[in-house]
């Protein structure tokens, strides 16, 4: 079979996966509430801080967490976290940023965490006037995933046989101040505090 046909062959069978899980699927609960996640991580310190009102309204996640963490230097990242227990579908509404958002530049990249290398989405962006530097991707259980359509056959998987399509959308955006590597580098160093405790909270 051709890689077109191939792909809308898959297409299609996600497509009535989506639909059985609709009628039969069960929502997943999260382990650990989001409102339980720690206010402080290694040297950051959070606050919460409310995300934007038509992104929640777009994506509608069953649970979301929406915090900006701080260091000791006063630089900061936003932590944005949206659970969805039955449609993870809808992680993929406004991925990279939300509101007055442009990306000017989008590509996978890797980042070493928690022993592994785990691959997810870095974007530059200009959101609300502020310019910075996106991480994002894609929590299936347990699962890192920066492109939610390479985990297609996986999801099936999981709604035919466990009726579940639970999932997540993770973005840290880390503000640049001058140098684009610096915010990088930020947002990479709070993946690596923020990845364990997150695990914790998502269900396996």
């Amino acid at each position: 079979m051709s890689g077109p046909k191939l792909s809308a062959a898959l297409g299609s069978l996600l497509l009535a996966a989506v639909a059985l899980q609709a009628t039969l699927g069960h929502a997943v609960p999260l382990r650990v509430d989001l409102g339980e996640f720690p206010r402080r991580l290694g040297p950051w310190v959070g606050s919460d801080e409310p995300p934007d009102p038509e992104a929640l309204s777009r994506a509608r996640p069953d649970a979301y967490l929406s915090r900006r963490y701080t260091d000791p230097r006063g630089l900061s990242v936003l932590l944005y976290v949206a659970y969805f227990a039955r449609e993870s579908s809808r992680a993929r509404i406004q991925a990279a940023c939300w509101g007055d958002c442009h990306v000017r530049e989008a590509a996978a990249h890797r980042v070493q965490a928690g022993g592994r290398t785990l691959e997810v989405n870095r974007a530059l962006v200009v959101q609300e006037a502020e310019p910075g530097v996106v991480l994002y991707w894609f929590q299936l259980g347990q699962r890192v995933l920066w492109d939610p359509y390479r985990g297609r056959l996986d999801q099936v998987r999981r709604v035919l046989v466990e009726r579940r399509s639970d999932g997540a959308l993770v973005r840290v955006f880390s503000p640049v101040r001058s140098d684009p590597e610096e915010a990088l580098s930020r947002a990479e160093g709070f993946l690596r505090a923020a990845l364990p405790e997150l695990l914790r909270h998502l269900p396996e």
